[in-house]
This record gives structure tokens, sequence and C-alpha cells, in this order.
């Protein structure tokens, strides 16, 4: 009697240390999940700014405007 007593005694701190052990891993999944997507948003918010601005009329004119100069500076370099 005293042997499955001693049994069961044993195996509550074990129970009990699995369901803190499963409570820790589906915590540890939620914040994964939750960095992950707030990772997300951060880099798709970023991206949509970098488009906006790449696509903006002034950031074109000024595109054009350096390629333009770069032209120039090698048609000098070749003439001379």
């Amino acid at each position: 009697m005293n042997k499955i007593i001693l049994g069961i005694a044993c195996c509550i701190p074990l129970f009990g240390t699995y369901i803190i052990y499963q409570h820790f891993l589906e915590t540890l999944e939620q914040t994964r999940s939750a960095a992950f997507n707030q990772g997300v948003i951060h880099t798709t918010t970023k991206y949509e700014a970098i488009l906006k601005i790449e696509r903006s009329q002034e950031w074109i004119d000024t595109q054009c405007m350096m390629l333009n100069f770069e032209w120039i500076d090698e048609v000098n370099k070749q003439g001379k």
C-alpha cells in the first residue's frame, strides 16, 4: 500500500511539470507568432513607403536628371 502511495506521490510533481512545460510551449508559440506578424506589418509598411517615394513624380524627375548628367559626363569623356 505504501508503494502505491509513494508511486502516486512521485508522479504528481512530474505531471505538474509536464503541464507547466505545455503552457510554456503554448506561450512561446503565441509570442513567436505575434512577433512574426508584427515584423510582417512593419516590413510591409516600410516597403509601401519606399514604393510611394519611388513612384512619385519628383523622384522620377530626379532619376532622369541624374541619368542625363551621367550621359553628358560620358559623352564629354569620350570627346577628350
